[in-house]
């Protein structure tokens, strides 16, 4: 179940491991499954979690990863159960934000070029990679790639101030 804590947010995360083996049940549910495209560009399941397992300052490295490595699970099982007529009509992808991977989701692209504005990075990450700083391996198939979202200030706020995170892609290779 995914959860903000907007009254704790700098609370101790209770029991992580419960929080941990709840997550990899919920990667293993999509064994076997492969969502239909009902005329949307996109299929996409956040990641189920309570924010402070996967969000700073609470989060560790150790969590971060298992929750990366569970969403990588997900991948693997859709990739599997994609059917043959699909192959160059969905494609499968891991979006991860780091530091803060609350917003971490996987992703079936129905459409290339909705699913190559993701790629296509306008600040490109090309000194480190999501899965080296957590020590994942990304799954056979899934290419990385990561770059770098800037969102402007706010002009309604006090102290309005940029702020920026790092998107990663962990998905399916196009083709030409």
């Amino acid at each position: 179940m995914r959860r903000l804590s907007f009254h704790r947010p700098y609370a101790k995360v209770r029991n992580p491991a419960r929080h941990l083996r709840s997550l990899r049940k919920w990667a293993n549910k999509f064994e076997g499954w492969f969502p239909e495209s009902d005329g949307t560009k996109y299929w996409h399941h956040k990641i189920p979690v309570l924010d402070r397992l996967v969000d700073p300052p609470r989060a560790q490295l150790e969590w971060q990863a298992q929750a990366l490595d569970s969403l990588f699970v997900v991948a693997r099982h859709l990739l599997a159960a994609k059917p043959k007529n699909m192959t160059d009509r969905a494609w499968v992808a891991v979006m991860a934000t780091y530091p803060a991977m609350w917003s971490s989701e996987v992703i079936v692209f129905y459409d290339r070029d909705y699913y190559l504005s993701f790629l296509n990075h306008t600040r490109p990450i090309t000194d480190h990679t999501l899965s080296g700083i957590l020590g994942v391996s990304v799954p056979e198939g899934l290419v990385e790639s990561g770059g770098i979202v800037i969102y402007p200030p706010d002009p309604d706020d006090e102290d309005p101030q940029e702020f920026s995170e790092e998107w990663w892609v962990m998905g399916e290779p196009l083709d030409g």
